[in-house]
């Protein structure tokens, strides 16, 4: 092979490879954007993540529209506050599986906020008639009951800097 030929086949082959390494950033990105395609629209990509394993199992029944049947009690109890919720709650997923909670204002200013917002959360699920039968004894979580209820990940943001997003195995 000629030089001439030698340096166009060269020249082709670094093109082909550029493009190739933007078609998988591109690829890469796309899946990135599949795994969680609600970052950059309601919160901020997870800046914290985390996995729970929970002692309670799902229970049978539980299904889409429960998961929303429940997250709208907690959110209309909210909203009938004589003043603004401090954040937010809905349901997302193709089977209504995840959970996002966004603070409003300031509320929720950090993950240590974020995490203190689960106890709180934790602490009113156990007064629930569902929670008082399977827990007795207190042992259970918020983040138990959204694994009876059906849920895999909670995501929790101030909406503006940090992301909390929790696997729930």
């Amino acid at each position: 092979m000629d030089a001439a030929k030698q340096s166009t086949a060269r020249s082709a082959a670094r093109i082909f490879g550029i493009g190739a390494l933007a078609l998988l950033a591109a690829a890469g990105s796309a899946e990135g954007q599949e795994r969680d395609r609600h970052a950059g629209y309601y919160y901020p990509p997870a800046t914290v993540s985390e996995a729970y394993q929970p002692e309670a199992t799902t229970l049978a029944g539980a299904n889409r529209v429960r998961r929303i049947g429940f997250i709208t009690i907690i959110v209309n109890k909210s909203l009938a506050a004589s003043f603004p919720p401090p954040y937010m709650m809905f349901v997302k997923g193709d089977q209504g599986e995840k959970l996002i909670i966004i603070g409003m204002g300031d509320y929720l200013g950090n993950v240590f906020q974020a995490r203190g917002l689960l106890a709180q959360l934790t602490a009113q699920a156990r007064t629930t008639d569902v929670f008082k039968e399977v827990d007795p004894e207190y042992r259970l979580t918020f983040l138990d009951l959204l694994k009876m209820l059906g849920f895999e990940q909670v995501t929790v943001s101030d909406g503006k800097t940090y992301t909390l997003q929790i696997a729930i195995k």
